[in-house]
């Protein structure tokens, strides 16, 4: 689309349906690794960011395929740990990947995601709090390595509030061996549905929504069908936008 075109002046009336939270689908897309089982993702929007994550998991021997305003993932037969550079780059949410296929193959190797330096934005955060968990990493150039045997669960006080950081630890530590527990967590909405996804997997997570998450480390998960939430930025999109005008939506 070259433009948009807005007749101004008017009154907003009407309804519209929110597609599912994009901050939702990524860490649950990336959660279905750690799964290793068939998931079904329903009403599932195709953001470009979603598309690229659909298409490292394949690229690593996930499968995923469309159908009736859904998708389904199955990484059961997850191949490597070893992510494809190009796509891997594209995209910061890729990090979300990290403990998961940790968890899976017991080796990540990654360039750092979306282009990111160590340092420079808070990805800092989700190497030390694996690094709790008992991941070895070390760091060559702009390539991140990982390796764990088995991941052990641990104490973790994050020292600021990341959301990223809060699901990427959620998702290793749903099937890591032992309890962990998360201080200063996030408390977003789409951290509470992660939890509620990975619970209707087999997990045992109690506390997402508040800044204390206890996971309690099970041997396997298993698939699932899970409806995400919608999105709020949408929806406050319309709101505001209500308001300014005035009307009804």
């Amino acid at each position: 689309m070259e433009k948009y075109v807005i007749n101004g002046g008017r009154k907003a009336y009407g309804s519209v349906n929110t597609d599912r939270a994009k901050n939702s689908l990524l860490p649950i897309i990336a959660a279905t690794v750690a799964v290793g089982d068939k998931c079904f993702i329903e009403d599932f929007p195709h953001y470009t960011d979603t598309e690229t994550l659909l298409e490292i998991v394949a690229e690593m021997g996930g499968k995923y395929e469309k159908y009736n305003g859904g998708v389904s993932v199955d990484t059961a037969n997850l191949k490597t740990g070893v992510f494809p550079e190009e796509l891997f780059g594209k995209i910061r949410a890729s990090v979300f990947m990290l403990g998961a296929v940790v968890a899976r193959t017991g080796y990540a190797e990654t360039t750092l995601p979306g282009g990111c330096n160590i340092g420079e934005r808070p990805i800092d955060a989700h190497v030390s709090a694996l690094g709790q968990m008992g991941v070895k990493t070390e760091i060559s150039g702009n390539k991140l390595f990982c390796r764990c045997k088995r991941l052990k669960g641990a104490d973790i006080t994050f020292p600021f509030i990341s959301v990223g950081a809060t699901e990427n630890l959620m998702i290793a530590a749903a099937v890591a061996e032992g309890d962990t527990v998360l201080r200063n967590a996030a408390r977003e909405p789409e951290v509470s549905d992660l939890a509620r996804f990975l619970n209707s997997c087999g997990a045992k997570i109690s506390g997402a929504g508040t800044d204390e998450i206890v996971i309690k480390g099970v041997k396997k998960l298993h698939g699932t069908a899970y409806l995400p939430i919608p999105d709020r930025i949408t929806a406050g999109t319309f709101l505001i936008l209500t308001v300014l005008l005035g009307g009804e939506t």
